[in-house]
């Protein structure tokens, strides 16, 4: 007899809606302790809130409801931006610990897509916990004084921020244990200074890019502004975390390199929307350490072997290519937008000043990426390039130190660093983008910057040059 098949029957069930790391995750994350005490804590300590403040009898507007609705607030935010983040944090470290990491590489699933299924399950796990609060949620409104309009915008800035930082744990779970506190601290410190950098443009005024940003009045402005954001800094860290787990078949650079660039055309668009129309989506200046960050990761990326200048790959793809010498055209490029903003929206009397701090603020972004080429063997390229930064950082501290002396004061001492392009930033920012102090450094920083940026071309050139055993290969 002739052998018969079974017929396909159509795929209505759960798991096949989905990709299979989603269900996979999804059905371990729903049965952990974790998920199951917070979700039964969350229900809980809500049920005993609501029926002691029926107890009490509480008035609306009084001291009572102001209390309820900070428990309330505080029995979200530990699951959404605590728990959920911190499992994200252990998701694939724990996988790696196990070696079952190693089986769902072997099916040839693309490493994005394993980031993106592990952190859309934590995602839903969240969304779960916030629809079961939902009936609390609506019932704080019979306790009066409660606006449930603000609440639930508020509610979903909290998912949106879950969200975002779920995404960077997981992209930190990637990482060593080690490697890990030194990204909080590398992080918190990236934040620190460009807090300070958006206080030192802000002094500008109104006119320019950072000056006095707020979040958009209007509903549907702000919602862009949020959604933008949160999309461009969830896939900022899913590609992160995909880059890290990646093979050596795979690379993320090209992709992270056009969420930079495309991040940096928001910004400038947002800018020219504000001064042309008075559309204020300044708060995507926000946008602005994803590509500093991308820049600095491009200069210190090791060489990919397999391009070559006039063979294999196109010219115009460049500047997307993985490694410093493609990175380094990458950088130029950004910095030419970023410098293109900066002369189109400045007032006339800021244009001194800004056109000369840029030249500062790209020596200083060049000069540790520089020793970093010279020393293909480091694996940790990013962590190296922080901890140079850090050097130059004690050398502006011990500038800082000396001008306590009698008779020298700090703008003297400051001046010294001038050959130093890193420790020369930060003493223009800590003397306030002081005019006087910028032409006192100027002229021996640029001429150090220039020198440096000449010999990083050159160098970037020579690395893309074919190689004597490549020059009979056919293009």
């Amino acid at each position: 007899m002739p052998a018969t098949t079974a017929p396909i029957l159509p795929s209505n069930d759960f798991p096949d809606w989905l990709s299979p790391i989603v269900v996979k995750e999804l059905r371990q994350g729903l049965k952990s302790r974790a998920f199951v005490s917070i979700a039964t804590i969350l229900q809980g300590g809500m049920a005993l809130m609501f029926v002691l403040a029926a107890l009490s009898h509480m008035s609306p507007g009084g001291s009572g409801v102001d209390t309820l609705s900070g428990f309330f607030w505080f029995m979200l935010w530990v699951p959404l931006i605590f728990v959920m983040p911190g499992r994200a944090l252990q998701a694939i470290a724990e996988e790696t610990k196990v070696q079952t990491l190693e089986l769902v590489q072997m099916t040839r699933m693309q490493s994005l897509r394993i980031a993106f299924g592990k952190w859309l399950a934590l995602t839903v796990q969240s969304l779960l916990l916030v629809l079961a609060i939902l009936p609390h949620f609506v019932l704080r409104y019979f306790f009066g004084g409660v606006d449930l309009v603000n609440d639930f915008t508020s509610l979903l800035f909290l998912l949106a921020f879950s969200m975002v930082l779920t995404a960077s744990g997981l992209a930190a779970s990637t990482l060593k244990p080690g490697l890990r506190i030194v990204l909080v601290i590398v992080s918190v410190g990236f934040l620190l200074i460009g807090g300070q950098v958006f206080a030192m443009i802000s002094a500008f005024g109104v006119g320019g890019p950072f000056g006095g940003f707020s979040w958009p009045n209007s509903p549907w402005l702000g919602s862009l502004a949020a959604i933008l954001l949160v999309a461009a800094y969830v896939t900022f860290f899913l590609l992160q975390a995909a880059g890290h787990l990646s093979t050596q078949v795979e690379s993320y650079s090209s992709k992270k390199r056009s969420l930079a660039l495309l991040s940096v055309f928001v910004i400038l668009l947002a800018w020219i929307l504000f001064t042309q129309s008075i559309i204020d989506l300044r708060i995507l200046a926000l946008l602005t350490p994803l590509v500093l960050w991308s820049v600095a990761e491009a200069l210190v990326e090791l060489n990919d072997p397999d391009w070559l200048i006039g063979h294999r790959q196109p010219l115009w793809n460049l500047p997307f290519r993985p490694g410093w010498s493609g990175g380094l055209f990458f950088a130029l490029i950004i910095f030419a937008i970023i410098f293109a903003g900066v002369l189109l929206g400045s007032q006339p009397q800021d244009l001194e000043t800004l056109r000369k701090s840029f030249v500062i603020f790209i020596g200083a972004v060049i000069t540790p990426a520089l020793f970093l080429i010279r020393m293909p063997r480091i694996k940790q390229r990013l962590l190296f390039y922080w901890l140079i930064h850090l050097l130059f950082a004690l050398a502006f501290v011990v500038a800082l130190l000396i001008s306590t002396r009698p008779g020298l004061s700090d703008e003297i001492a400051l001046a010294y660093l001038a050959p130093l392009p890193p420790a020369t930033a930060l003493a223009c920012i800590e003397q306030e983008m002081d005019i006087d102090f910028i032409r006192t450094v100027f002229p021996v920083t640029a001429t150090v910057t220039t020198i440096l940026l000449a010999i990083f071309t050159l160098s970037a050139l020579l690395a893309l040059r074919p190689k004597s055993s490549d020059a009979s290969i056919p293009s």
